[in-house]
């Protein structure tokens, strides 16, 4: 996945959550998020980086609480916490997905893309 993708991803989600955070509660909120790896790992170095603009975009008001490392459990563990309101979001591989959404397994079917453009086609195109 190229840098620009990568960034212009993030910034959707980053936008997406911010908003969808600021509309829930007029008052302070810490944001719990759960993840597998540790500290310096790229995902959940990203889950940072979305709390650091979801701080910049509620004016300080919310903030984002990072559990690495498995504190908080397994992938399928978190997906549950935050199926039943116990957790706000968990960073989990797409598989951890599969049993509860069948349709997720398809882009991970094996020589389905020919290449990162054919992905983004069919993603973001009328298939997707």
């Amino acid at each position: 996945m190229n840098k620009k993708f990568a960034s212009s991803r993030v910034s959707m989600i980053v936008a997406a959550a911010a908003l969808a955070f600021s509309t829930m509660s007029a008052e302070a909120r810490v944001f719990r998020v759960s993840d597998v790896h540790g500290d310096t790992y790229p995902t959940n170095m990203a889950v940072k980086y979305m709390g650091e603009e979801i701080s910049k975009a509620t004016n300080g008001k919310d903030s984002v609480k990072v559990f690495g490392n498995s504190s908080l459990g397994s992938e399928n563990d978190t997906i549950d916490q935050v199926r039943i309101g116990a957790l706000d979001m968990a960073r989990a591989n797409g598989a951890a997905f599969n049993e509860i959404v069948p349709e997720s397994m398809i882009p991970s079917l094996p020589f389905l893309f020919r290449d990162i453009d054919h992905f983004r086609k069919v993603m973001y195109g009328p298939e997707g």
